[in-house]
């Protein structure tokens, strides 16, 4: 936004309503390439990011057809919107990183990041 009557006051307001920046007149040539420069690239950083986010979500599916798929798939549907904590103790190789995963890709938290915790690595006395 650019305005020749500048307050603190309307340049929160107008950040706060979308604005990328507030420039006040007069203009500057260079601040007003830095400036679009820095949107350009920030748009592509968001953009690059929704890409990979939807890409690591397909990643991360549970796939199969049978009852016991179905199933599983039903269960992280139900789980996934909710609060509570999930615990998985299965074997190794049984694919719980995957749940997890998906877990969190259909939650309500899937903006954030996901924390992978080894739990093998932790000593039982701690």
């Amino acid at each position: 936004m650019i305005s020749g009557h500048a307050t603190i006051d309307t340049a929160v307001r107008a950040t706060k309503l979308g604005a990328f920046d507030f420039i006040e007149k007069p203009l500057s040539l260079e601040k007003i390439i830095v400036l679009v420069r820095n949107a350009v690239q920030q748009r592509a950083s968001r953009k690059e990011n929704q890409s990979l986010r939807s890409e690591l979500g397909h990643r991360y599916q549970v796939i199969g057809e049978s009852i016991p798929m179905k199933a599983l798939r039903q269960q992280i549907a139900v789980t996934a919107p909710t609060t509570m904590a999930a615990c998985s103790s299965l074997g190794s190789g049984t694919g719980k990183e995957l749940v997890a995963r998906s877990l969190h890709a259909a939650s309500l938290r899937n903006k954030g990041p996901f924390v992978e915790v080894n739990c093998a690595a932790i000593p039982e006395n701690s």
